[in-house]
């Protein structure tokens, strides 16, 4: 959509199932579908593991009439713009922000280790550990001290994922701007905190 792209294939699945229903789909061009069934009476073919439930069909109804009625495409626009501003800021005024990207509502962020002092030798070492080690224990304060839920992503490269719901409000970017000032904007806090972690480890290593 954001690309002016024409795909000859489009499946779909998650929230089309409100967070309620296991349901997917698939949409595609008449020129595949006949290659894959060679006629509309062999669609199904393509079966899923709950077929023919009536409640995941009419969950997904609900779900795309709720996301037409209250505009959920400009309220992942309008989210996305906050948060694309907020990184932008962030990174100009933290090294410890490698780089960022994303789109709506679902945003990642790639640390940079080497600028945390306790890490630097786990990064000449293993920079790929050190990263996961990094983003793991911003994940963890975010959830503690914040009460923001974050998670891992690990593909290519390792990544800090923020994933707002399109219901979020204007006080929940603001929360998410002051934790991430909090964390970001302070370099030696990050590094006292993977002291702090370290020296807990011991601890409880020989307690």
């Amino acid at each position: 959509m954001r690309s002016d792209i024409v795909p000859d294939m489009v499946s779909f699945a998650k929230s089309f199932g409100g967070g309620k229903s296991s349901i997917a789909g698939y949409i595609t061009n008449k020129k595949i579908f006949k290659g894959a069934y060679g006629d509309s009476k062999y669609a199904t073919l393509h079966s899923t593991t709950y077929s023919g439930l009536g409640e995941e069909a009419a969950t997904a109804i609900k779900s795309i009439e709720v996301a037409f009625r209250d505009n959920y495409e400009s309220k992942a626009q309008l989210i996305g713009k906050q948060l694309e501003q907020m990184l932008k800021k962030l990174k100009k005024e933290s090294t410890l922000i490698k780089s960022f990207s994303g789109s709506g509502a679902l945003w990642a962020i790639e640390l940079n280790p080497s600028k945390i002092p306790l890490l630097l030798p786990i990064t000449i070492y293993d920079y790929r550990f050190a990263q996961k080690l990094a983003t793991a224990l911003i994940i963890e304060k975010l959830y503690k001290e914040f009460s923001i839920l974050s998670f891992f992503g690990s593909n290519k490269k390792i990544k800090l994922i923020i994933s707002l719901p399109l219901v979020a409000e204007n006080k929940e970017i603001i929360k998410i701007q002051k934790a991430f000032e909090s964390i970001f904007l302070s370099p030696k806090k990050i590094n006292r905190l993977f002291a702090k972690k370290a020296i807990n480890e011991i601890k409880n290593k020989f307690q």
